[in-house]
């Protein structure tokens, strides 16, 4: 496979002259020949030249088509493992057609469309890698969000009210980062997920425990004010925050 940061043109000669081997290189050759022939006048040795020239393309393009069909095979496959199909599913469609298209060409023994559809194919799969790889970070970020909603449970006593949902919390986000480091993104989602729901129980019961606490408190302070001699003056006062609490 050429190296994937080369521009697409030069990734296309690199794996034409790797999968043409001898043969493209002979045709090079008889070109430059062919070109040096037709300056000098020499007609027939010029067509002599290229006529060589276009046998070996010839014999080269089914070789070409057949390592590029490998090669988008190949790219495809990455970007599934990448788990394109969840970010970048368009792209890995197209992919995917275009590999179809490109095997049916082949077939057809039409080598050079063969080979560009297979480029084409390889392209749109380099393409839904890169939009998938880059979904990595956004995942960190939303892990570490998690946890932080997790600590703020945690600090506000959250072991008294969500001991149970905080514990999923804990490691349902502890395998999400296990996973996203293994780049195994659909565990990373599904314990993303799992945790989500854990916070949302959390929350629920977070805001009935704070209640419940401003009512305690409430009524703590309700009947210290009783048992003061400030109930003569409040009487009616405290009577109607007795019936409200």
């Amino acid at each position: 496979r050429a190296p994937a940061g080369l521009p697409p043109a030069r990734r296309r000669r690199a794996r034409a002259a790797r999968s043409a081997g001898a043969s493209l290189t002979q045709a090079e050759t008889a070109i430059d020949a062919s070109i040096q022939k037709l300056e000098a006048n020499d007609l027939a040795g010029g067509y002599d030249s290229m006529q060589q020239a276009k046998q070996l393309l010839d014999a080269s393009l089914p070789r070409i088509a057949t390592a590029q069909l490998t090669s988008a095979q190949r790219a495809i496959a990455q970007a599934q493992r990448a788990s394109a199909d969840i970010f970048a599913q368009a792209d890995l469609n197209k992919a995917n057609a275009d590999l179809q298209t490109a095997r049916t060409l082949n077939t057809d023994k039409k080598f050079l469309e063969s080979a560009k559809k297979g480029e084409e194919a390889e392209d749109a799969a380099l393409k839904a890698e890169q939009t998938a790889v880059a979904q990595v970070p956004t995942l960190q970020t939303k892990i570490a969000a998690l946890r932080d909603k997790m600590n703020e449970h945690k600090m506000q006593g959250g072991d008294e009210y969500a001991r149970e949902d905080l514990a999923v919390m804990d490691s349902s986000l502890t395998a999400a980062t296990t996973s996203l480091q293994g780049r195994r993104i659909p565990q990373t989602l599904q314990s993303i997920t799992k945790a989500e729901e854990a916070l949302k129980n959390a929350d629920q019961k977070g805001r009935k425990y704070l209640l419940n606490k401003k009512i305690i408190e409430t009524e703590q302070t309700y009947a210290s004010l009783r048992n003061t001699e400030t109930e003569t003056y409040f009487a009616n006062d405290l009577t109607r925050i007795g019936t409200t609490i």
